[in-house]
């Protein structure tokens, strides 16, 4: 399929003149790119003008790629409002009594987008200075501010560990994704998630071998897989790329969001 691409060229436009041939910068930095005119549309137009200042192949059918980010950040501007903010709420079942949390710890999710690790984190720390050092009844998750239906990650490219395949969810930490952390070691490759769920949600398979090669384009040389409770990696790591990195989508935002508040609590000295 088609997608929109955005270039970024120098274009000299007359106001009030319609102009259907794309200027001569523009039309050269798609030939050097190897991107034939009939795969771009493209439409400059002044508000309040019905004259377009450019117009080619405006009326084709493109695949919107990132610009749909435009279309979904008006809709929420619109029914949102400007000041809007998302909201990840806490409450307590039961009595706190001594540091003590003698019932149930509830997260409720409300959208946040950007509900990154460290933010979530810092959550979690709000909740340690407001006196509770130990839950002795459950950490509920809550997602139902989303009524939203089941979603094949892998449905849109067949990639269904990619970061940006997480589904959407009211609670969804960190973009869903948990970090596999790779470095050389003694004659291998060392391979860990960040944060680590409980070997009984998701161990690690780590079938990589070591390799002598550059460092370029590692990313591409690695595979991981998933079966139902495990990460398999399978390739090779070049030992020059020393520590590394790779966001993964794995399990669901549910799921993720437990693993997240587990090891977050811990490492704040929380008992659960």
């Amino acid at each position: 399929g088609r997608a929109i691409l955005a270039l970024t060229v120098p274009l000299t436009l007359w106001a009030g003149i319609a102009c259907a041939e794309l200027p001569a910068s523009l039309s050269q930095t798609l030939r050097k790119s190897g991107i034939p005119e009939s795969h771009v549309g493209i439409l400059v137009q002044e508000l309040g003008n019905p004259v377009p200042l450019l117009a080619h192949g405006e009326n084709r059918s493109f695949n919107p790629a990132s610009v749909m980010k435009l279309v979904t950040t008006l809709a929420a501007l619109d029914s949102l409002g400007p000041a809007y903010t998302f909201q990840t709420r806490v409450y307590t079942q039961g009595a706190l009594v001594d540091g003590v949390l003698q019932g149930n710890l509830i997260v409720q999710g409300g959208g946040d987008p950007s509900l990154t690790l460290e933010r979530f984190w810092l959550l979690l720390r709000e909740i340690r200075l407001r006196g509770i050092n130990e839950i002795r009844g459950d950490v509920l998750i809550d997602t139902s501010f989303y009524q939203l239906d089941p979603m094949d990650s892998g449905e849109f490219d067949q990639a269904p560990l990619k970061p940006y395949n997480a589904p959407p969810n009211a609670l969804l930490i960190n973009f869903n994704a948990l970090n596999l952390r790779l470095s050389p070691a003694s004659g291998g490759v060392a391979a860990r998630l960040d944060p680590a769920p409980k070997e009984t949600l998701l161990g690690v398979v780590n079938q990589l071998q070591p390799t002598d090669a550059p460092c370029n384009g590692w990313r591409e040389q690695l595979t991981p897989t998933m079966t139902e409770n495990a990460l398999v990696l399978s390739g090779i790591y070049p030992g020059a790329c020393g520590s590394q990195s790779l966001p993964l989508n794995l399990l669901s935002p549910e799921a993720t969001a437990s693993v997240m508040f587990s090891r977050l609590w811990e490492s704040l000295s929380g008992r659960q």
